[in-house]
């Protein structure tokens, strides 16, 4: 296979040149694991019956090139943590901070400048607090695992450009 491989610039050539390699026994071999791969798989049989035998040759060459191609494998893994606070800038109503905090508790909130006050734009004699002390936190952590499995091959240019097109998209 590597023999056959090293001159060609495509998986044609490196097909044609292990077809000429081979004997009759290897063709053979090569033969018969094509016809049972096409037993698998229908519509390559379809296919690859409308062909003459010369070029029926030239596929199971061509289906054992790709198979033996050089495959990979991916194992990435990664870890993310994250920590948020996150403040709210909101006026709310007195009935409002009423039921959060109670009567004596707001009171005391607002002595000390925790919660600021204001008269309602719209209504007069309403009035509005705001809790500067209202703080949330947040805390993520996200684990995650990618497995692949892949095979190289020299990309022809309608595939390249189809990979830039689909990595440019959002």
């Amino acid at each position: 296979m590597q023999k056959a491989a090293e001159g060609a610039t495509n998986e044609e050539e490196a097909a044609a040149n292990l077809k000429g390699m081979l004997t009759k026994l290897d063709h053979s071999k090569i033969w018969n694991q094509h016809k049972r791969h096409l037993e698998k798989d229908a519509d390559e049989a379809a296919e690859n019956a409308t062909l003459g035998k010369k070029d029926k040759g030239m596929a199971a060459a061509l289906w054992f090139v790709r198979k033996n191609k050089p495959k990979f494998m991916s194992i990435q893994m990664s870890m993310n943590a994250g920590d948020e606070l996150i403040k709210t800038d909101e006026w709310i109503s007195e009935k409002q901070c009423l039921d959060r905090f109670g009567s004596e508790e707001m009171q005391r909130h607002v002595n000390s400048g925790r919660l600021l006050w204001r008269e309602d734009p719209w209504t007069p004699s309403v009035y509005q607090y705001k809790d500067q002390g209202d703080l949330k936190r947040l805390k993520t952590v996200k684990k995650s695992k990618l497995l692949q499995q892949g095979q190289e091959y020299e990309p022809e240019s309608e595939h390249d450009s189809w990979f830039q097109e689909l990595f440019q998209q959002d």
